[in-house]
């Protein structure tokens, strides 16, 4: 194998701060090798777990360095950074496709025949879901929590992080050659069977349809708010109302393999490594090596991951072979600073030493979907949402409560009625009444329909997002009612997320503001803490440590004591600042 330097200069390629010592001896061995110095005797293969079956879709690598792989075993694996098995989940069936990764660290992963099922870090099943047939690709998480996923059929279903069926919509049957994508600000694309690619909203609402020349792939999200995607021998880029900017056709299959520093890296069917740049120029092409998987950006440069071999090239097309060694078929993961990973059809998980690729740097470009709720100007128009606006707004218990009633009906009857858009917004109105119009008697804050709120609570325990537990934080600060403060911590809990530890503080502060003979708030915060301790696997917060003790130790019924001290010691138990 080869190990040339880089002609183009490594200020422009390496961030500009203090490397640690070993880098810099890995950069110098590379930049000026000796004659008998290998990738491999660099430290190429850092390590090689076994597992019981070929590994199904690339591996995910969490924040924390976690390796996270499915296998045909049946099992999820989670390795840490030194390749030491963590934990291994049974899955309990045959995987489709790969786990995907939840904003709050949970597991999404779908079974041949159509079966989701969702698991918390430490890989305990948290809920599980029929989406209606074989699955086309593997869940879509979004960064509010909501899962998309697609099936053979064409039937789109999106769920809450808690196992809510928000919405399930029939589109036309899925594209052969691509997955749907979700882009940063909340556009379902859906390449179709007829050659559509069809842009949804977050409420599975079509927005336009643009007609591709063949088959379309997967579509990725370009730069400067624009779409690209792939159909056959073409590529071409979209603006976000489906507008074509360009299109480029060759004599051979091409996908789409990522999007860095100004430029579409695209790759062939002949293995042939295509760069072009945002206005559809190509700028150059190299051969790439057979069997081209998946691709990284590092810094300026283009990390390409083969079943030969790993390649480095710079955006102005120079090539550099890092590791020479045929690992199979398979998929890939990368971090930068972190790891790469390569799981294939050899049953083992391997890792490489990312300081050989150089590039140890800040810029990573792949774009992380945002899929926050629309704002009301989407809707302002809307008859239905104006009237629901005012009625949230005002004084009419007995119309709130009507609306309350319909929502309620739509929750539970489910498809083909469709949840409004703006019902999440409505909902929080409802159960911010006192905040939003507060009247004060001395410190305490009033409000005059305590059940009303109440009711909308229970109804955004099912639709809530992860968004939402910021509102009903901004809630509990001010809850003077202890069945409403009760039904509040109830509903965090239910959402089941605390990554931040601001849900066991506001737990924790109306504990205190509590009086000591009431056990509904008690009891409440109890329930929410144990439920968030089971979806996520484990409690980050020292408030939440001090809430169950305030409650361990103070004059409540045994039952709930018992509660509180067995929540104190699984926090022992879990690895973290306990």
């Amino acid at each position: 194998m080869s190990t040339k330097g880089i002609s183009t200069p490594l200020s422009r390629i390496l961030p500009s701060r203090k490397l640690p010592r070993v880098l810099l001896i890995l950069i110098g061995s590379l930049l000026f090798p000796l004659p008998s110095a290998t990738a491999e005797e660099l430290g190429g293969v850092l390590w090689q777990y076994p597992t019981g079956g070929r590994i199904v879709g690339p591996p995910v690598i969490t924040d924390e360095s976690t390796v996270i792989a499915v296998s045909e075993d049946r099992y999820l694996y989670s390795l840490s950074a030194e390749g030491t098995l963590l934990w291994r989940s049974d899955l309990g069936f045959r995987p489709a496709f790969g786990a995907a990764l939840g904003p709050d660290g949970s597991f999404y992963v779908v079974s041949r025949i159509g079966t989701l099922k969702a698991l918390n870090p430490r890989g305990e099943e948290l809920w599980r879901a029929d989406i209606l047939g074989p699955p086309a690709g593997p869940p879509h998480p979004t960064t509010d929590g909501t899962v998309v996923i697609r099936n053979l059929d064409g039937v789109v279903s999106a769920w809450s992080h808690n196992g809510f069926l928000r919405w399930r919509k029939n589109s036309e049957r899925p594209s052969a050659s691509g997955d749907l994508m979700v882009s940063e600000d909340g556009i379902i694309l859906l390449p179709g069977a007829s050659g559509h690619l069809s842009a949804w909203d977050l409420f599975g609402r079509e927005q336009w349809r643009f007609l591709t020349a063949g088959d379309p792939g997967t579509p990725f999200p370009a730069l400067e708010e624009t779409l690209g995607g792939t159909s056959y021998g073409t590529a071409f880029l979209l603006d976000r109302n489906g507008k074509m900017l360009w299109n480029l056709s060759w004599q051979e299959p091409v996908e789409v393999l990522y999007s860095a520093e100004g430029a579409k890296y695209l790759c062939t069917g002949a293995s042939t490594l295509r760069c072009v740049s945002p206005e559809g120029t190509e700028l150059w092409q190299s051969s790439s090596g057979a069997g081209v998987s998946a691709a990284a950006g590092y810094g300026n440069g283009l990390l390409v991951l083969g079943e030969r071999g790993v390649e480095l090239y710079s955006a102005q097309g120079e090539k550099t072979t890092i590791i020479s060694h045929d690992f199979g078929p398979g998929f890939w993961a990368a971090r930068p600073s972190a790891l790469v990973v390569h799981g294939g059809e050899n049953w083992h998980i391997t890792c490489l030493n990312p300081a050989l690729f150089l590039f140890p740097g800040d810029s990573w470009n792949w774009k992380v979907g945002k899929a926050g709720i629309p704002s009301s100007a989407d809707y302002s128009n809307s008859t239905d949402y104006r009237y629901l606006l005012s009625v949230a707004q005002g004084q009419d218990e007995n119309a709130q409560k009507k609306i309350l009633e319909e929502f309620r009906d739509l929750y539970q009857l489910g498809p083909p009625k469709t949840i409004p858009p703006y019902a999440e917004e409505i909902l929080r109105l409802i159960a911010s009444g006192a905040v939003t119009r507060p009247v004060y008697a001395g410190k305490h804050l009033l409000n005059d329909f305590p059940l009303r709120r109440i009711e909308a609570l229970e109804l955004l325990a099912c639709y809530g997002n992860l968004n939402t537990p910021t509102h009903l934080l901004s809630l509990l600060a001010l809850e003077w009612d202890s069945h409403v403060t009760a039904k509040i911590i109830e509903t965090l809990g239910r959402l089941g997320c605390d990554g931040d530890g601001r849900v066991a503080k506001g737990i924790l502060k109306a504990l205190r503001r509590t009086p000591r003979f009431d056990v509904v708030v008690p009891q409440a915060s109890m329930d929410a803490l144990e439920a968030i301790l089971r979806y996520n696997g484990r409690l980050t917060s020292e408030d939440a440590a001090e809430a169950c003790l305030y409650v361990y130790r103070g004059d409540y019924p045994r039952e709930l004591r018992l509660q509180a001290s067995g929540i104190l010691m699984k926090m022992e138990e879990l690895p973290g600042p306990f």
